[in-house]
């Protein structure tokens, strides 16, 4: 930085005074530019699709459930795989200890990549590639359709030909019940490696990490997120890494309370993708793997609670550029939510686009909205600015109450919108959507409503919006990964600000 500004002074000193107004009139000329909407024949030459191309009718992922092996049910999605059997098992949280929730972050390698009581790591690894098309984990924090109840659970997910299903249940068996945890210095390395790839994701995935710890402040499920895999997450691993040698007796006993914890089949879903003659092949199979897993009645939900946050925080790290957000907490559940998925959309591609990333440098200024608990957050990525951002971010909704978009602005954004909707899915993603469906109960007949409300958008819905984001500003809360120097100079001036130093 210092070198570019020594060469940028050399430069400007070895300019005449003609120069320098040439360069001038340069600058003005961009920026004029910069700011001139495209014209109406310039956006007419781009080819598009019409309102009428779309399918009104919402495509449905055709599934079966019934009760399975003990306190367990079956999902089943009759797919053409190519004989591929694709597994998901989801196991409930919800009576996870709370002091134990973040270790679910470190679960899945520990399960995967610990060892058993038979086989060591390597052995482990190369017994999962030789017989499955991989093995992952995921934790799905999400609220429940309209009843905002929290849905938490813990994903295993496996792969294999149909024919190495057997197999694939052993090996499943024994990373679920008979992994090692006891290795002191496996242990040590997997939390170091974790803490390393959190710490260097803090540039690369700033805005993520910023979103998260906004609407952990607006729902119990992004609360429970941000512990398992936000900045409360890489504070946890540092934490982690220094009790390993402190109190390793105690840390074992975290790691076997949540492993028990979590690996119940009580209550469990057993999602599978495949086609029924397959499926009916393997079935036996599977219902003796799901009876042998542990099964014992779980204890009653604990409480969970969503974050206090400050009206601003300032995360700090070593960079130039940083990560903005606004978080907006607008009514859960909408029924006006499918048109300001389409207003939102107008929104990315209008306002934050010229604003934020044209003039304002950014790499990139978006939106999102979660339109069953209602939170829209605005968020930049790579972004010279700090508060000349959340200023424009403060702006969004006059923006919108004041547009007058075309027929043709409105319908475009239909039509990007349900691109997004419409995204093209692999069997496998079907069958793990429907899941996450089934266990949030949002059903085909609220999504096809959604879609009504999507391709009936119209002005007085994007006014509609700009409304409510102008309502909800005063319980908005904004955070932003920035350099220290930045930070405290935003704090000088907000007195609302709060500076946390993350690097």
């Amino acid at each position: 930085l210092k070198a570019e500004k020594e060469a940028l002074h050399a430069a400007k000193a070895s300019m005449s005074e003609a120069r320098l107004a040439e360069v001038q009139a340069e600058e003005s000329r961009l920026k004029e530019l910069q700011e001139k909407p495209d014209s109406p024949e310039a956006l007419a030459s781009i080819p598009s699709l019409s309102l009428a191309d779309l399918p009104p009718k919402t495509a449905a992922i055709h599934s079966h459930a019934e009760p399975f092996a003990p306190g367990t049910t079956l999902l089943f999605h009759d797919l053409p795989t190519s004989g591929i059997l694709y597994l998901d098992l989801a196991f409930p949280m919800d009576s996870l200890h709370n002091r134990l929730v973040p270790y679910i972050g470190i679960l899945g390698r520990l399960l995967l990549e610990m060892g058993t009581d038979t086989m060591d790591y390597i052995q482990l690894g190369q017994e999962i590639g030789i017989h499955t098309g991989g093995l992952a984990t995921t934790a799905l924090a999400a609220s429940a359709w309209k009843t905002q109840k929290l849905v938490s659970q813990y994903i295993l997910r496996a792969k294999t030909l149909s024919h190495r299903a057997p197999k694939l249940f052993e090996l499943l068996g024994t990373v679920l019940t008979k992994v090692k945890l006891d290795d002191k210095e496996r242990l040590r390395q997997i939390v170091l490696e974790e803490k390393a790839d959190a710490e260097s994701s803090i540039i690369p995935a700033g805005h993520r990490l910023v979103s998260l710890r906004m609407r952990s402040g607006y729902t119990e499920a992004d609360a429970l997120s941000e512990r398992i895999g936000g900045i409360d997450q890489l504070l946890f691993l540092r934490g982690l890494s220094e009790r390993i040698e402190s109190d390793w007796t105690g840390v074992l006993a975290d790691l076997e309370d949540t492993r028990c914890a979590v690996v119940n089949a009580a209550g469990a879903v057993v999602n599978v993708t495949l086609d029924k003659e397959n499926f009916l092949s393997v079935k036996p199979a599977l219902q003796d793997f799901i009876a042998s897993l542990p099964n014992s009645r779980r204890e009653a939900p604990l409480v969970r609670s969503a974050r206090k946050n400050p009206r601003l925080e300032l995360l700090t790290a070593p960079s130039q550029v940083s990560f903005v957000g606004t978080a907006f907490p607008l009514p859960a559940a909408d029924p006006r939510a499918g048109a300001f998925l389409v207003a939102k959309k107008y929104l990315d591609t209008t306002f934050l686009w010229e604003k934020v990333r044209v003039q304002g440098g950014a790499y990139g200024g978006f939106s999102t909205y979660e339109f069953n608990s209602g939170l829209f957050t605005f968020l930049s990525y790579r972004d010279p600015n700090l508060e000349p951002t959340l200023g424009l971010f403060a702006q969004a909704g006059d923006f919108l109450r004041a547009a007058a978009p075309s027929r043709e602005e409105i319908s475009r954004s239909i039509v990007g919108t349900i691109g997004d909707v419409d995204a093209y899915m692999l069997p496998d993603a079907k069958g793990f959507t429907s899941l996450v469906h089934y266990l949030t109960g949002y059903r085909q007949e609220d999504r096809q409503i959604m879609r009504d409300r999507i391709l009936g958008a119209n002005r007085e819905d994007f006014a509609a919006l700009g409304e409510e984001l102008l309502s909800a500003a005063a319980q908005a809360s904004s955070a932003a990964i920035s350099s220290a120097q930045k930070a405290e100079e935003t704090k000088s001036r907000r007195g609302d600000a709060q500076v946390t130093k993350l690097l």
